[in-house]
């Protein structure tokens, strides 16, 4: 059926144009008057006055015919509106589309640099957790090896007083020896405890990555790609947002980067602990043999002088 779209005359040019069918109608003047404004209210007001609130009582070859031009009227207007309408959603749609891929498309390359950030953390904490571990296997072992031998009092072979200090020295650095080992072991428990939280941190932004990318390449016409979950839920945004997960991995990584400094100092403070004690005992040592070297020579000088005592008595008996 063809659509028709009534031409709007004026009030003189409709009447004139009618005025043969009202001269053989038998339509009075005051009805062919209503019909008019019937018309005029429809073309002016469109959809805002229906056809269905003109009450037209009769039914007339002429009036049928008004009927019709409003009717085919009202239905252009509401045909060109609704075109305009579907243009006018579907360019908003996809506009918003458009701007819902950029935000997804920034929001997969936020989660992508987080991902890094978490991989470099991750590396420099096991680093750090492995040379604690060798540091403490290396300072178990003499403090095993020195719990085996038994302890000598000062007194029991060398110099005494010499002997004794360096005992002292020897005891001194064990004790610290200990409580330096009980921290390492403190230390690499929180290591490990944070490279946990970075591990189900970087899982967390592996899958969201995914997610991301994927739906940042989704087009209307790749609904093939589309996955559909029954019973989808909005979480609100008291619960979760992208600001505050993005602030809980850098949350995350400022601990993880803190823990690191704290096990470079520990593993200073342990190689000064070394230093430390190597100087001490090698001072002492150095010292313990100065003071044996004297003792023995003047041992072999007392002897000296004992055996030609012992001769000039031979001598003289």
């Amino acid at each position: 059926m063809n659509t028709f779209t009534p031409q709007i005359f004026s009030t003189e040019e409709w009447y004139r144009n009618n005025q043969r069918r009202f001269n053989q109608s038998d339509i009075s003047r005051a009805e062919w008057f209503r019909y008019l404004c019937q018309y005029v209210l429809v073309c002016i007001f469109g959809e805002q006055f229906t056809f269905h609130a003109i009450d037209i009582g009769w039914i007339s070859p002429i009036g049928k015919q008004t009927r019709v031009h409003i009717q085919l009227y009202y239905a252009s207007r509401v045909c060109q509106q609704s075109k305009q309408l579907a243009k006018e959603k579907k360019l908003l749609t996809e506009t918003v589309q458009d701007d819902s891929t950029k935000k997804i498309a920034e929001r997969a390359k936020q989660v992508f640099d987080c991902q890094k950030d978490l991989e470099k953390a991750l590396e420099q904490l096991t680093t750090e957790t492995r040379k604690l571990e060798l540091r403490r296997n290396v300072y178990r072992t003499p403090l095993k090896r020195g719990a085996a031998e038994p302890d000598r009092g000062p007194g029991e072979s060398g110099p005494q007083g010499s002997e004794g200090i360096e005992i002292e020295i020897v005891q001194t650095y064990r004790d610290l020896t200990k409580m330096i080992i009980a921290e390492l072991e403190n230390q690499i428990k929180r290591n490990q405890q944070s490279k946990n939280e970075l591990e189900r941190d970087w899982s967390d932004k592996w899958e969201a990555y995914n997610l991301d990318t994927i739906s940042a390449h989704l087009q209307n016409t790749s609904s093939e790609q589309i996955a559909f979950y029954t019973g989808p839920q909005k979480i609100p945004n008291k619960w979760s947002s992208p600001q505050e997960w993005i602030e809980f991995t850098r949350h995350r990584l400022f601990y993880a980067k803190d823990e690191i400094r704290t096990s470079a100092i520990l593993r200073d403070k342990i190689n000064s602990h070394l230093q430390n004690g190597y100087k001490d005992l090698r001072n002492q040592a150095d010292l313990v043999e100065s003071v044996l070297a004297q003792r023995i020579n003047e041992k072999n000088d007392s002897l000296y002088r004992l055996k030609q005592h012992l001769l000039l008595v031979s001598i003289a008996d």
